[in-house]
């Protein structure tokens, strides 16, 4: 297996044994014991931040290509005309139309930080309770106007112009 590439040496502190396994159509399968390790392997309880977390921290700083992202598990790439109907939607009168726009922003929920807080307002004048003509408030302007500005400046929305200065570090 070493001279197949399959293996190689290596001077890390971490080992485990490695044993070949035969399949059932007599081919072998490497496979690693990692039992021992596991028992001497510290547990680290900060988990690995998900692409958006990483995203969102560095959005502030500069721009940043993405190099074979494009199949990134979990990804929500939005569709140009969503993103467009949410910039440009109306403010709703009815609760029908209250819900139609919570539904819309409410797809890409994760790319606005306290999404359902500042839903509230919206979401309380769909209740069962309310009348069905909405009345507008200063807080449902307030929340209709945050969550459609969140979601146009969110650094997953935008592209880069060609107008900007770009750094790159390699």
């Amino acid at each position: 297996m070493l001279r197949m590439g399959v293996i190689s040496h290596s001077k890390s502190p971490y080992a485990c044994p490695l044993v070949a396994l035969k399949k059932p159509d007599g081919s072998l399968r490497a496979c690693c014991d990692t039992r021992k390790i596991n028992m001497i392997t510290e547990f680290d309880a900060e988990p690995v931040p998900d692409q958006e977390e990483i995203f969102a921290k560095l959005s502030k700083d500069c721009y940043f290509s993405k190099i074979d992202l494009s199949k990134g598990e979990g990804r929500v790439k939005p569709k140009p005309d969503k993103i467009k109907a949410i910039q440009q939607a109306e403010r709703p009168t009815t609760k029908t139309q209250v819900r139609s726009f919570l539904g819309l922003v409410g797809y890409y929920r994760k790319f606005v930080p306290n999404f359902a807080a500042v839903a509230v307002p919206l979401t309380n004048c769909t209740k069962k309770e309310e009348p069905n003509v909405i009345r507008w408030g200063e807080s449902q302007e307030q929340a209709f106007q945050t969550l459609k500005s969140k979601l146009a400046s969110s650094p997953y929305f935008s592209s880069l112009t060609s107008t900007e200065n770009l750094h790159r570090r390699i």
